[in-house]
């Protein structure tokens, strides 16, 4: 295999409203069709990709949660998982509690993927999020702040406004920097961005240091074989896949964080950008 195109979902190819456009589709069967070696990296869990992605015939790993799962792009059996290192997760919840915060916490129960949430505590912003998927299998509504740290844990969700998570924010970094200062090695990887959907909601999630899109970009590399990896991306969560890549392409629509370290800048999500770059490229090499 010589060059694997990863490509981020939400805000890269997934359309305005977090769907694939019927274009999008054409295209991407076809290239399948044909042998070209894609799949994709994303936040979302492989039961919300996949309901966004059925029609699509992907057949090579993929990564979810960030990296935290590479699951098999068709079935959706999990491959490999990262967990917390126990003294980082106690802390993090450390920090949860002390600014009285109950995040979405996943977590593997009784060999299960469970999304626990203490509703009566989340935010509306939770709330709004867990109401929104009410026949979700994984959903675990909880009646207490000790059950949602129950499981093999792998990954936080919180969902408020910037002014209300920055300060949590701010904390979680200043431990991660006193944990790699004492042990040599970060604790966990965070994100903190703005929901593309609902603009004036930020999420801050957290996942295990072992996590992340750019540890799965090598995985994948290795275990693949290909010589070659091509991202595509559109948020602050995909710079550093950019930076595990041979070569990075932000579409127009992207932050001008992730713009500064592309390889280059292709057209936007609705101009299905990412296709057409693919497209293109393999048409060139006949």
């Amino acid at each position: 295999m010589n060059i694997l195109y990863i490509t981020d979902l939400d805000g890269t190819i997934l359309g305005k409203d977090g769907w694939l456009m019927e274009s999008t589709k054409d295209k991407l069967k076809q290239l399948l069709d044909k042998g070209v070696p894609i799949t994709y990296a994303t936040a979302r869990s492989y039961t919300s990709a996949h309901e966004r992605l059925k029609e699509i015939p992907f057949r090579l790993p993929a990564l979810t949660y960030n990296g935290c799962f590479l699951v098999d792009g068709g079935s959706g059996v999990v491959q490999q998982t990262e967990q917390f290192e126990k003294k980082a997760l106690t802390n993090v919840i450390a920090i949860f509690s002390r600014y009285y915060i109950c995040p979405l916490s996943y977590a593997m129960i009784e060999g299960k993927e469970k999304t626990s949430c203490y509703l009566e505590k989340s935010t509306k912003q939770v709330k709004k999020y867990m109401i929104s998927k009410p026949h979700d299998a994984r959903n675990r509504f909880v009646l207490s702040e000790e059950s949602l740290y129950e499981g093999e844990i792998f990954y936080f969700t919180l969902i408020d406004t910037y002014s209300k998570l920055e300060p949590v924010y701010r904390d979680l970094l200043s431990y991660a920097e006193q944990y790699e200062k004492m042990y040599g090695q970060a604790p966990y990887q965070l994100t903190f961005q703005e929901e593309i959907y609902d603009p004036g909601d930020y999420w801050l999630e957290i996942m295990p240091a072992t996590a992340g899109k750019a540890e799965g970009v090598r995985r994948l590399k290795k275990v693949l074989g290909c010589d070659k990896v091509v991202c595509f991306g559109d948020g602050k969560n995909d710079i550093e896949m950019f930076l595990a890549a041979e070569e990075g392409f932000a579409v127009e629509n992207a932050c001008e964080e992730l713009k500064m370290i592309a390889t280059g800048i292709i057209q936007s999500n609705t101009d299905n950008g990412v296709i057409n770059y693919i497209w293109n490229n393999e048409k060139s090499k006949t």
